[in-house]
């Protein structure tokens, strides 16, 4: 993943994603945590959500993370196509870690941890020039 990419995801801290099912929709937003090594947003939200249901069902969603300005110059922001799973028990500990280290209040919530691994990324930064673009997609496994 390229530099910019991980930069961005890195000092941002709330995803922006829809989750789908059954002909049903239903978008939320979340403070998450950037796992650079397995190229992951990790996060944690109930499961008696709305979109966690959907999630369970169908793990495909598309989201955002953005730089929100009213200069056009500094705009930033990333669009994204991942699978949202809750992680397994052996993933928990040093996911949650890491969320931790980064929202330790998180710890007082009663959710579940989920990862969303990232499959393929457009990253838009204006402060690069107007429309400057940077794709990435995952190599496939």
């Amino acid at each position: 993943m390229q530099d910019d990419i991980v930069q961005f995801l890195c000092q941002k801290h709330i995803v922006s994603f829809t989750a789908e099912a059954d002909g049903e929709m239903w978008s939320a937003s979340c403070f998450y945590v950037f796992d650079q090594k397995r190229q992951r947003l990790i996060l944690l939200t109930s499961p008696q959500t709305r979109h966690s249901k959907l999630m369970l069902k169908n793990p495909r969603i598309s989201g955002t993370v953005i730089n929100e300005s009213c200069e056009v110059m500094k705009l930033q922001g990333i669009q994204f196509l991942g699978e949202i799973t809750p992680l397994k028990t052996a993933e928990k500990p040093t996911a949650l870690e890491q969320y931790y280290a980064r929202f330790p209040y998180a710890r007082l919530m009663s959710s579940t941890a989920w990862q969303i691994v990232l499959k393929e990324v457009k990253f838009t930064d204006n402060s690069a020039g107007f429309g400057h673009k940077t794709v990435w997609q995952c190599a496939e496994e």
